[in-house]
């Protein structure tokens, strides 16, 4: 395992629960490696084995197989020696509805032997300043779910693994854990974070890690994966589309006339100068030249079959649609 430059490392990993019906297959050989510092999602339908395999990193779940390490500590065999270094939100937490934020914080400092001055950075660092000394009882989700945050950085850790954060929360919810994740990921703090919420993965996410049935389908920075979908189509803009047709597909381009009047679609393109240059030595001038933009979801949806595939290559780490699998929750 190459343990020493990443943060979270996963090989073959696999788990199989025992049920009246017979075996279930929740994680099958996935492959996960997520490089230290900045912000990686993970990301999968339902039953991906998205909650299963983050248990497994956690020394919540022990796996059937596989190999596992976090921050270069093999899991969960040296899961004492690095827990310290690693906060985790994967299940409601328990605050005393009672209590202020900051108290709650303060008894959980005291707990785990932390300085209470670390209370009040961990507080300052979600966004609750203002709002520390109210009682739970009164915080909305998005701000119970900051304050979960802030308790896994008491101990200043480097490797923070975040299950749904923006589960059931309202848009301004959601935008204050955005926030919160991405001034974490600038500040070399490593979050892996688990999120159907793919318009905010996007916005947040360096990297990104897509599972289906329990195996890893795609996996990398989410700009490589984003140009990758497009696949280099562009779209250009032209006075004469069909005198555009007849220099670009002798040329060897795979162009084809599309609305609105006046666009060519030209697929792969490598080199969007050549293919200026071939009109321009033809006397077609171009009025405009877009590449096409794909957002994660399109990616998403074509990997795990929600949608007609827009990207034809299955990935990194594996096929889809090998096995049937449940994530347990």
């Amino acid at each position: 395992m190459h343990t020493g430059e990443l943060a979270v490392e996963a090989q073959g990993l696999r788990k199989v629960y025992r049920t009246t019906r017979g075996p279930r297959i929740a994680v099958d050989g996935l492959d996960l490696a997520v490089p230290r510092g900045g912000v990686h999602g993970f990301l999968g339908p339902n039953g991906s084995g998205k909650t299963t395999t983050l248990r497994m990193l956690l020394g919540l779940a022990r796996p059937t197989g596989g190999t596992m390490a976090l921050l270069g500590q093999r899991v969960p065999d040296r899961l004492p020696q690095v827990v310290h270094r690693v906060g985790a939100v994967v299940e409601s937490p328990k605050f005393s509805p009672g209590l202020t934020g900051r108290q709650n914080l303060l008894l959980l400092a005291r707990a785990v032997g932390v300085a209470d001055s670390r209370v009040d950075a961990a507080v300052e660092t979600v966004g609750l300043t203002e709002r520390a000394r109210d009682r739970y009882r009164g915080y909305s989700l998005g701000m119970r779910q900051r304050l979960a945050i802030a308790a896994t950085l008491l101990r200043d850790p480097d490797l923070l693994v975040l299950d749904e954060p923006t589960n059931g929360l309202d848009p301004a919810g959601i935008r204050s854990v955005r926030d919160t994740v991405r001034d974490l990921g600038e500040r070399g703090v490593t979050v892996l974070v688990s999120s159907h919420v793919l318009a905010e993965v996007q916005q947040v996410c360096t990297g990104v890690t897509i599972l289906d049935r329990g195996r890893v389908v795609a996996t990398g920075p989410v700009a490589e994966l984003l140009s990758e979908a497009a696949g280099g189509r562009h779209e250009v803009l032209v006075d004469d589309p069909e005198a555009a047709l007849r220099l670009l597909l002798p040329a060897g381009y795979a162009a084809r006339a599309a609305d609105p009047p006046g666009t060519v679609v030209v697929d792969g393109v490598a080199d969007p100068a050549a293919l200026t240059r071939t009109l321009g030595e033809g006397g077609v001038w171009l009025r405009g030249l877009r590449r096409e933009q794909v957002d994660l979801e399109s990616v998403f949806l074509g990997l795990t079959g929600g949608s007609p595939a827009p990207l034809a290559r299955p990935g990194t780490g594996g096929s889809a649609g090998r096995t049937t699998t449940e994530e347990q929750r």
